[in-house]
């Protein structure tokens, strides 16, 4: 006993590893249990006992083994670990994922990252494993249950019920260990349909992982190409102020040589000086952006630094399928969420009909239960019983009829929430569609301005060259392409977050060549 004691005082930790280990916990209870002597003062504990303790300390070790495995992922990160950590340099690949058509390895790293290390993500899933947990509680109801129920204490008896005397007025030890065996036979499926509605619910808890996924992957592409476009609007913005610079110099030059006014150069000074304001700002944006990518990565603003000018394949990868297939918008994972939930709740309607109807249960116990520790395993103190239990609903106030009102209330608004999910989804795609095929239009258009911009572009350099325009013209024409140019990075930059959309609101999958020729 003695040693038992001191290994408590002196190594290190040891209740902690007591606690957490219930092997070592366990082991514990039957050293404690062996140690004692065989007869206790004043209790006179026989080896019965140590017996009794020993049976104890074996059904603790048996029922504990199931906790291994069990234990928390997450950690809390803390300021350092986020500002230090950087972006992967390792290469991933994206597979046949919509994205890769846009042909920058950066990219498909970065959504590496974010579907690995984004929180966000990672809370759903643990929302998803929560459900799966709660589907394995009602799974485990419609089971037989089987429980050891052991107790010892001292108890004075009452001369006046019933035990006689000398039972009755004096003390004794009250030792029982019995084995509880009980089963619901679930008569009219309440546990079946709890079990089935928290099925639903994993299945609405993946949907939901699914959406996020694929809110994550879209939210960051777009967040690339507006990257890429502030790098373009950038160069041209860049452009236009070397042009505005060599403009200044022209008019200071005239003013000086008596040609022009004072005016002429504050005009070309003040557009300078906005175009400088605009440079600064879309340097700033780029700064913005690159903090969004890092942070949907779930890195801090710091890991943004590492993140290069995008290098995208021109308007690869932004190409819309003759027709989208029909159930396109069905497969959307929010909208499956919705319909599972549908589902669940006609499952809990069920199990609060059969609420409303008599239940059943089997019971059976058998142990040992005796005064003294010396007769507790003595063939005389066993005991046993079974039979079964009903459980028959009279008059409980109107709670069963609230409850039941309530989950077909909670049916009707999970109903009418896919319905309008449903709409809201088909608008969605509606209007993507329509953004980006008017873009389309807008983008036809500009490049057509763009075209005769640089046709009139070089006209001018070729007359300045040949002595037959001033210097100007060629500039005035330059600032047309530069213009040109401008808008049109702007709506390319627009097609790719468009794109992005349509992705999101058709559920991930635009369904490809493929499904244009199947539908």
């Amino acid at each position: 006993m003695d040693i038992f004691f001191l290994a408590l005082v002196f190594v290190p930790n040891m209740e902690q590893i007591i606690y957490k280990s219930p092997f070592i916990r366990g082991v514990f209870t039957l050293i404690f249990a062996a140690m004692i002597p065989d007869e206790c003062p004043r209790s006179g504990l026989p080896v019965a006992a140590r017996l009794f303790l020993c049976a104890g300390g074996l059904a603790f070790l048996a029922g504990c083994a199931d906790l291994s495995g069990i234990a928390p992922k997450a950690q809390l990160a803390s300021v350092e670990q986020v500002a230090a950590a950087r972006l992967s340099a390792a290469p991933a690949a994206a597979g046949d994922a919509w994205w890769a058509a846009w042909g920058d390895p950066q990219l498909d790293r970065l959504v590496a990252q974010a579907l690995a290390g984004n929180p966000g993500l990672k809370a759903v899933r643990a929302r998803a494993e929560a459900a799966a947990a709660v589907a394995g509680m009602a799974r485990s109801e419609t089971r037989p249950e089987l429980a050891l129920d052991a107790r010892s204490y001292r108890q004075r008896y009452s001369a006046n019920q019933f035990f006689p005397p000398p039972i009755g007025g004096s003390v004794y030890w009250n030792n029982e260990a019995v084995f509880g065996l009980g089963y619901d036979l679930d008569l009219w499926g309440q546990k079946e349909s709890r079990l089935a509605a928290a099925l639903d619910r994993v299945h609405v808890a993946e949907a939901e992982v699914r959406q996020v996924r694929i809110e994550l992957v879209a939210a960051l592409a777009a967040a690339y190409a507006q990257l890429a476009a502030h790098y373009e609007l950038a160069d041209i913005a860049r452009a236009e102020q070397s042009r505005l610079e060599t403009n200044l110099t022209i008019a200071q030059r005239r003013q000086r040589a008596g040609l022009g006014t004072g005016r002429e150069a504050d005009a070309v000074s003040e557009a300078l000086a906005r175009q400088q304001a605009r440079v600064e700002a879309l340097a700033s944006d780029i700064v913005l952006d690159r903090h969004l990518l890092a942070a949907l990565a779930g890195l801090g603003p710091q890991a943004g630094d590492d993140i290069a000018r995008p290098q995208l394949a021109g308007q690869g990868g932004l190409d819309l399928p003759a027709s989208l297939p029909a159930d396109l918008v069905g497969r959307r994972p929010d909208l499956i969420a919705r319909r599972w939930q549908v589902e669940a709740a006609g499952q809990d309607i069920a199990a609060a009909k059969a609420d409303f109807y008599p239940n059943i249960n089997l019971l059976a116990f058998v142990g040992v239960q005796s005064l003294a520790f010396s007769n507790l395993l003595a063939s005389g103190s066993a005991m046993y019983g079974a039979g079964p239990a009903l459980s028959l609903p009279l008059f409980d106030g109107g709670r069963r009829r609230s409850r039941l009102s309530h989950e077909t209330a909670a049916y009707d608004a999970a109903v009418e929430d896919y319905n309008a999910g449903l709409v809201d989804a088909l608008r969605e795609v509606a209007d993507r569609l329509e953004r980006l095929q008017r873009n389309g239009h807008e983008l036809e258009t500009y490049r057509a301005a763009l075209a005769a911009a640089e046709h009139r572009l070089a006209a001018a350099q070729k007359a300045l060259r040949a002595g037959l325009v001033p210097e100007q013209a060629e500039i005035d024409a330059r600032a047309a392409v530069l213009a040109d140019r401008e808008t049109l990075a702007g709506l390319e930059g627009e097609r790719r977050v468009a794109y992005a959309g349509l992705v999101l609101a058709a559920g991930g999958d635009l369904g490809g060549p493929a499904a244009g020729a199947r539908q």
